[in-house]
C-alpha cells in the first residue's frame, strides 16, 4: 500500500487483506476445504442470505431469516414448508466424485409427520443426491438417497434408519459424511454426533457431474408435488474433499469460524535505513488491519538475521539465459567472459540458502573465460541441451561439462562453424542437433546443425542464394528462428533492411535433402508456433498480429510492443510458475477491456467464480494487478484480452514467456 516515512518511522497504510478471510479450515485441516458456510445471520425478515466461505450466492424463494429462532447469533433461516427454499448455481464445489465430504447443519422442524427437505442435488429421478426426513406413516428416520445412473434402484446409496427419536420444536445436528471410521467409501448419517446409519457406496458409482442448481429446502425428486422444509436451518456447511468427524463426536457448541489469516509483512532493498536487505518484519494476526508503523531501528534489523544483498551485485542484464539441472545461466553484455548462474536452494539453513545470485568465481577474482587458440570469449548465447550447457562463439562451440560448480569444466569442441545470429538458434529432434545460423565462413553465411562436437551445413543451391546474395550481414544479430515440428523457421532482414522482413520455412522431413520457401513484406518482429507448427501466430511492426493455420486466415488490429527479450528464455515454460502479479499498460480509448487467464489450457476462476476481470489504464501508466488466488500456479500461462471497442495499445510487462490473444468488438 502507500507508505509514508517520517521521523526513520515507516507508516504503511492501504495493506491488503485476505481474499480467503471468511474461509473456514479447524486446525491442521486442508486449507480452503469448506466450500459453502450459511451462518444464516441477518435482519428479520430479510432474505439476503450470505455465504461466508465468499464463493456462491445464495437466491432465496420464499426463505427468509428468522430472529426468532436460533441455534447460534441471532438468527437462523425459517421455511414455511408451502413452497420455499434456497438456490444455488450449480458449481464443481458441489460435484464430490470418489472424495470425501461433510455437510452437515442443525435443523427443527415444526411437526414430525411429513417428508421434509434439507438438501437436493437434483437433474433427475435417474440422477441426483438427497438429505430428507421421512415422517410419513409414522417413519420417523433419515434418509439420503441418490443415483447416478438410469435403470436401477438407488445406486449410489441409501441408508437410513427407523425411527430416529425426532421430535417437534427441539434443535438437532445432522451430518452426513463420507470417510466415516476411515473407509473412503463408507457414508454415515449422523445425528448429534452418533452414526444411527452407515453403507457403503455401490461399487462404480460416485458422486460426479449433476449439472443442475443445489437446492436447499425442497425436493424435485418425482415432479410436483415437491416435499418442502417446514422449519428452521442454522449453520449450514459443505466441506468438500475431507471428512470433518470419522467416529462418534460431540456436536458443535458454536459456530464455525473462518481460520485466523495472518499476514506477514517485509521491508525491501532501499525502504529505510542503511542496509539493503529484505528483512521479515512483524506478523500481522488478523484480516482486517490495514495500517502499521514501522520504526525497526537498523540494528534492530542486522540482530534478526536480515537477507544483506549488499555483497551481490544486481542481476546483470541479461541477453542470453538458459536452464541446466535445475539452475538459470546467464551471460551480460557488459561481461562477456562472466558465467553467471543461480543456484538451487540446496543448503541446510536459511543463511546458506540466502546467497540465490552466486557467481561463477571465487573472492572476486574475475578468471576471464579463454580457450586455447582464443582471446577472450565473445559468447552468442547459451544453449541448453542433453546433459551439457553450450556456449557458441563466433568461430566455434564451449561445452561446459559437468554439474558441480566446484568440478565442472569448460572443453572447446571440434566445431569450426560459429554463431551469428544468437537468437536463431534452435533444438531440433529430426535431424537431432542444434541447428544455428553460422559466421562467414570464407565470406558465405549458412545454415548449420551442431551435433556437440562438431557441424554439418546445410546445403541447398536456395539457401546459398538467400544467405549470399539476399541476408543483409551487418544486420544477421537481428535474425530470429525457431523449431516447430519437422520446420526450422527463420526471420531475417533481407538487402539493406535492419530490420527482419522475410520469413524463411525449411522443410526437413527428407533432410539432408531439404525443401525451401520464403516469404515477404510481413515487417515480422516476433512469431509463436503451435499444434506441431500448422498454426501460426505473427506479430508485426504494422501493428498487427496475422494468424495462419491450415483452415482459415485472420488479422486482428492490436498493437504489440515487443520488449528485447523480457523474461529471458522460452525455458521458463517448463518450470512452475505462481502468478503474483501482472503489469500492464493500457491506452484511455479502451471500453470495457476484460482479461481471461488460461493456465495450461484452462481458463482461471478466481474465488468469486468469475472468469474475467475488468482492467483500466491511462497513458502511459504502468498498471499493477495484484492478489491472483494461490490455485494461478501451472507451466503455461495464456493472457487473453479483448475490448467492446478502442483497444489500442497494450503492452504486458511479464517475467516469463508467455502466449497472447487480443480482440477487439
Amino acid at each position: 500500500g502507500d507508505v509514508t516515512v517520517s521521523s526513520k518511522k515507516i507508516n504503511w497504510s492501504a495493506i491488503p487483506v485476505s481474499s480467503y478471510a471468511a474461509y473456514y479450515a479447524a486446525a491442521a485441516d486442508a486449507f480452503n476445504v469448506v466450500k459453502l458456510l450459511l451462518h444464516c445471520e441477518g435482519l428479520d425478515g430479510s432474505t439476503t442470505i450470505t455465504d461466508s466461505s465468499g464463493q456462491h450466492t445464495v437466491v432465496a424463494s420464499g426463505a427468509v431469516i428468522d430472529t426468532a429462532q436460533s441455534k447460534f447469533g441471532t438468527g437462523s433461516i425459517l421455511f414455511d414448508g408451502a413452497g420455499d427454499y434456497l438456490t444455488i448455481a450449480d458449481h464443481a464445489d458441489f460435484n464430490f466424485g470418489a472424495n470425501p465430504f461433510t455437510i452437515d447443519f442443525w435443523f427443527r422442524l415444526t411437526d414430525v409427520t411429513t417428508t421434509h427437505t434439507f438438501y437436493s442435488h437434483y437433474v433427475d429421478d435417474d440422477n441426483y443426491i438427497e438429505i430428507q426426513f421421512v415422517g410419513s406413516g409414522g417413519l420417523n428416520r433419515l434418509s439420503v438417497s441418490g443415483k447416478n445412473a438410469p435403470g436401477g434402484s438407488y445406486n449410489i446409496f441409501n441408508p437410513n434408519e427407523s425411527p430416529c427419536g425426532i421430535v417437534a420444536n427441539q434443535w438437532y445436528h445432522l451430518s452426513v459424511v463420507r470417510g466415516w471410521g476411515g473407509d473412503a467409501d463408507t457414508v454415515s448419517i449422523n445425528l448429534n454426533g452418533a452414526s444411527v446409519k452407515s453403507a457403503s457406496l455401490v461399487a462404480g458409482y460416485d458422486m460426479d457431474n449433476f449439472s443442475a442448481a443445489v437446492e436447499i429446502g425442497r425436493s424435485q425428486y418425482g415432479g410436483p408435488p415437491r416435499s418442502y422444509l417446514n422449519g428452521w436451518l442454522d449453520e449450514v456447511r459443505l466441506v468438500k474433499g475431507q471428512a470433518a468427524w470419522t467416529a462418534t463426536f460431540t456436536p458443535p457448541t458454536k459456530p464455525h469460524v473462518a481460520a485466523a489469516i495472518k499476514r506477514k509483512l517485509y521491508r525491501g532493498p532501499g525502504t529505510t535505513g542503511t542496509l539493503g536487505d529484505i528483512y521479515y518484519l512483524d506478523t500481522v494476526d488478523d484480516n482486517t488491519t490495514t495500517t502499521y508503523t514501522d520504526n525497526s531501528s537498523d540494528a534492530t534489523i542486522g540482530a534478526n538475521d536480515a537477507s544483506i544483498v549488499d555483497d551481490y551485485c544486481p542481476a546483470p542484464d541479461s541477453h542470453y539465459v538458459d536452464y541446466l539441472y535445475g539452475r538459470a545461466f546467464w551471460i551480460d553484455d557488459d561481461h562477456p567472459w562472466r558465467l553467471y548462474y543461480a543456484e538451487a536452494a540446496g543448503g541446510s539453513t536459511a543463511e546458506e540458502n540466502e546467497a540465490i545470485i552466486p557467481m561463477a568465481t571465487e573472492d572476486e577474482n574475475w578468471d576471464d573465460l579463454r580457450v586455447a587458440g582464443f582471446e577472450d570469449c565473445d559468447p552468442q548465447g547459451l544453449v541448453s541441451w542433453g546433459t551439457n550447457l553450450y556456449i557458441p562463439l563466433r568461430h566455434t562451440w564451449i561445452k561446459k561439462q559437468g554439474n558441480d560448480p566446484d568440478t565442472w569444466s569448460y572443453k572447446k569442441t571440434w566445431c569450426r562453424y560459429g554463431v551469428g545470429a544468437p537468437y536463431a538458434t534452435a533444438i531440433s529432434m529430426s535431424p537431432a542437433g542444434v541447428i544455428f545460423v553460422t559466421t562467414p565462413d570464407s565470406g558465405e553465411c549458412g545454415l548449420a546443425l551442431f551435433n556437440g562436437q562438431t557441424a554439418e551445413m546445410f546445403t541447398s543451391p536456395k539457401l546459398d542464394y538467400i544467405f549470399n546474395t539476399d541476408l543483409n550481414k551487418t544486420y544477421i544479430h537481428m535474425c530470429r528462428g525457431c523449431v516447430s515440428g519437422h520446420y526450422y523457421h527463420l526471420l531475417y532482414p533481407s538487402g539493406s533492411n535492419t530490420d527482419c522482413d522475410k520469413w524463411l520455412a525449411i522443410d526437413m522431413r527428407r533432410f539432408p535433402d531439404i525443401r525451401v520457401a520464403y516469404w515477404q513484406g510481413l515487417s515480422a518482429r516476433c512469431f509463436y508456433s503451435y499444434t506441431q507448427g500448422t498454426g501460426f501466430y505473427v506479430g508485426t511492426s504494422d501493428g498487427y498480429v496475422k494468424y495462419l493455420d491450415s483452415a482459415s486466415t485472420e488479422t486482428m488490429g492490436c498493437y504489440i510492443e515487443t520488449h528485447e527479450l523480457i523474461g529471458g528464455n522460452p525455458a521458463l515454460a517448463n518450470e512452475e510458475k505462481v502468478l503474483r502479479a501482472l503489469h500492464y499498460n493500457i491506452n484511455t480509448n479502451s471500453v470495457n477491456v476484460s482479461l481471461a487467464i488460461y493456465i495450461d489450457g484452462t481458463q482461471a476462476t478466481w474465488p468469486d467464480g468469475s472468469t474475467t476481470k475488468t482492467i483500466t489504464g491511462s497513458g502511459d501508466a504502468v498498471q499493477v494487478m495484484r492478489d491472483f488466488p494461490p490455485n494461478f500456479r501451472g507451466y503455461n500461462f495464456r493472457i487473453y484480452v479483448y475490448a467492446t471497442s478502442g483497444l489500442g495499445t497494450f503492452t504486458v510487462y511479464s517475467p516469463w514467456s508467455l502466449s497472447f490473444e487480443a480482440k477487439e468488438g
